[in-house]
C-alpha cells in the first residue's frame, strides 16, 4: 500500500498544482488588468481596452491547451509518460517564469507568452490521471480518478488563499502581486523532482509520431456517433458555463465591489470550497442514489 502511495504521490501533486496554478493567477490576472488602483498598462487605457486584455490573456491559455492535451496525450503513449510529464511540467515552470517578468516589466506580450506556454503544456492532468490508472487496481481505478478531481479541486482552494497571503506587503516587505506566481513556478520545481526521482514509468514504447491535426481529429470523432454527439455538446456546454463564470465572476468581483487582491483570492478560494465538496461527497452521494443522467442534471444546475 504504501509504495504505490508513494509511486502516486508524485502524480496527484502535479493535478494539485495544475488546480493552484489556475487559482493563483485568475485572481492575479484579474488585478492587473482591472483593478484600477494596478497600474498595468497607462491611465489612458480605456476599461474596454483592458478588458480585452484579459480576456486575450485567459483566452490563449485555453486555445494553446486545446491543441496541445491533444499531442501530449499521443506523445505519453509513445515516449512515455514520465517524459511526457517532464516536458509539460518544465513547460509550466516556464510559462510561470514569463508571466513573472511580464508582470514586472508590464509587458502583456511577456504574459501572453507564458500563458501560451503554460497551456501548450498543461496536458499533464490527463496523462497524470492515465498514469494513476496503470498504477491502480482495477477496483480502485474509479476510487483514483475521484482522487484526481480532490486534489484538482484542493488546488483552486490552496493556490488562491496562499496567493492572496503572499500579495500582502505589509506583512512581509518583499511580497507583491508577482509573489504567488514566483510560488507557482518554485512548486512546479520541486514536482519535477519529485517526479524524477520517486515515479518509475508505467507506460513506453519506442515509436514517435506527432500529428498535428489531431485535435480536430479528436473533436471529428466526438460527433460521430449519435450517442457521442449528445454526451460532447452536453460536456461542451458544461465547460463552456463553468469556464465562463470561473474565469469572470473575479472579473465582476473586481469591476463591481473593488475587491483587493486579498479579497478577490479568498472569493475564489471559497468557491474551490465548492468544488470540493461536489466532487469529493456530492457527486458520489448521488451516483449511488440516482441515474447517472440525473446525477449529470444535477451537476450541471449547480
Amino acid at each position: 500500500m504504501r509504495p504505490s502511495f508513494v509511486s502516486k504521490a508524485p502524480l496527484f501533486l502535479i493535478v494539485f498544482i495544475d488546480g493552484m496554478g489556475l487559482g493563483i493567477l485568475y485572481p492575479v490576472l484579474n488585478t492587473i488588468f482591472l483593478n484600477p488602483n494596478y497600474h498595468f498598462a497607462s491611465h489612458l487605457v480605456s476599461i474596454d481596452f483592458r478588458n480585452i486584455q484579459y480576456a486575450v490573456a485567459v483566452s490563449c491559455f485555453m486555445l494553446a491547451w486545446f491543441f496541445g492535451a491533444a499531442l501530449l496525450s499521443d506523445l505519453s503513449d509513445q515516449i512515455g509518460r514520465k517524459k511526457t510529464l517532464l516536458i509539460a511540467l518544465w513547460g509550466t515552470f516556464f510559462g510561470y517564469v514569463l508571466t513573472v517578468f511580464g508582470i514586472w516589466w508590464h509587458s502583456f506580450v511577456l504574459i501572453v507568452a507564458g500563458r501560451l506556454l503554460d497551456g501548450l503544456t498543461a496536458g499533464s492532468q490527463p496523462i497524470a490521471q492515465a498514469a494513476i490508472a496503470d498504477l491502480s487496481l482495477p477496483e480502485k481505478k474509479a476510487q483514483s480518478i475521484a482522487y484526481v478531481l480532490m486534489f484538482m479541486s484542493l488546488g483552486f482552494i490552496v493556490g488562491p488563499i496562499v496567493g492572496g497571503l503572499l500579495t500582502q506587503s505589509q506583512w512581509v516587505g518583499w511580497f507583491s502581486l508577482e509573489t504567488p506566481v514566483v510560488c507557482a513556478a518554485v512548486f512546479s520545481g520541486i514536482n519535477i523532482f519529485l517526479l524524477m526521482v520517486l515515479f518509475a514509468e508505467t507506460f513506453s514504447s519506442t515509436s514517435v509520431s506527432i500529428n498535428l491535426l489531431r485535435p480536430f481529429q479528436l473533436l471529428a470523432q466526438a460527433f460521430q456517433k449519435k450517442r457521442m454527439t449528445q454526451l460532447s455538446l452536453v460536456f461542451l456546454l458544461m465547460q463552456l458555463g463553468w469556464s465562463m463564470f470561473y474565469s469572470y465572476s473575479g472579473a465582476y468581483a473586481v469591476k463591481t465591489f473593488s475587491l483587493s487582491p486579498f479579497e478577490l483570492m479568498l472569493f475564489m478560494g471559497l468557491m474551490g470550497v465548492g468544488f470540493v465538496l461536489g466532487f469529493g461527497f456530492l457527486v458520489g452521494f448521488f451516483e449511488k442514489r440516482l441515474h447517472p443522467s440525473k446525477t449529470l442534471v444535477l451537476v450541471y444546475m449547480s
